[in-house]
């Protein structure tokens, strides 16, 4: 394994965050052929913060889950991602009924303002999270599908904005400044929101969705899922996980007294 910092930095720029591609240069011949000024160069443009898989304060929860980044790009309170207990993700559809936003606003504004809600800034419930989370005076953590200075979707671009400057909160990414959003970036971010989060809260999710790949993240990796049950029983990821070890929760009292029992609190 490489010990320059500046060569992973320089490779996640270079092939704008490419886990196969940074590790078969890596693991290989080619990282002979780099050339380091070359790198130098593109990292003297960057405006963000940086750490690496070298550095001494990469987060441990991260070393362990499938394809750790190499590089993260960030702005904001970096020492949110080292240490995770009180780091809650709330993740969910896109296309959220009034209900489970209102479900998802009343269950942050009640929990105790030391939890630290994560998520995906995506449309829908992750949007909702993290505006209900400086609502209501929490720290949030965003994890990006595209680099740290892109807003995706467009309309989260005034809510990106305000997590950015709001002292306390971090945006988060392993793509660089300037990458844009694809639809294969998203499904591997949300590696990044669990590995980030002690457990995850699902206000509501269908049974196929991005949502349903970060709650399988959780679980092979033994985090807890709370799910709100929901009436829709025939397309209900909340619902299905209910069946397969899923904790139910149906309101904010719930939440608190489940981290109360687990001594979160």
């Amino acid at each position: 394994m490489i010990q320059d910092r500046n060569v992973f930095i320089g490779l996640a720029i270079k092939y704008k965050g490419d886990w196969r591609k940074i590790y078969q240069i890596v693991t290989s011949k080619e990282i002979e052929e780099v050339d380091e000024n070359e790198f130098n160069e593109l990292i003297k443009g960057l405006d963000c913060g940086v750490i690496t898989i070298l550095d001494k304060n990469y987060p441990d929860c991260l070393l362990h889950i499938f394809q750790p980044p190499f590089v993260l790009f960030y702005y904001g309170n970096i020492n949110l991602i080292n240490n995770i207990s009180s780091n809650l993700g709330v993740i969910g559809t896109r296309e959220p009924t009034a209900k489970a936003l209102n479900k998802t606003r009343e269950i942050i504004k009640e929990l105790p303002k030391d939890i630290v809600i994560v998520s995906g800034l995506a449309a829908g419930i992750d949007g909702c999270a993290h505006e209900a989370a400086l609502d209501y005076g929490h720290k949030t953590i965003a994890v990006l599908g595209c680099g740290v200075n892109v807003c995706y979707p467009s309309e989260n671009q005034e809510l990106m904005q305000r997590i950015r400057h709001t002292r306390g909160s971090l945006i988060i990414s392993e793509y660089p400044p300037g990458t844009l959003p694809s639809q294969d970036k998203f499904p591997i971010r949300n590696r990044l929101i669990t590995g980030l989060s002690s457990r995850i809260l699902i206000t509501e999710a269908k049974r196929r969705s991005g949502t349903s790949i970060t709650a399988s993240y959780a679980l092979d990796t033994g985090k807890e899922v709370l799910c709100l049950p929901s009436s829709d029983w025939g397309d209900s990821l909340c619902n299905n996980l209910l069946k397969d070890g899923g904790i139910p929760v149906e309101n904010a009292q719930e939440v608190n007294e489940y981290f109360e029992r687990r001594k979160l609190l």
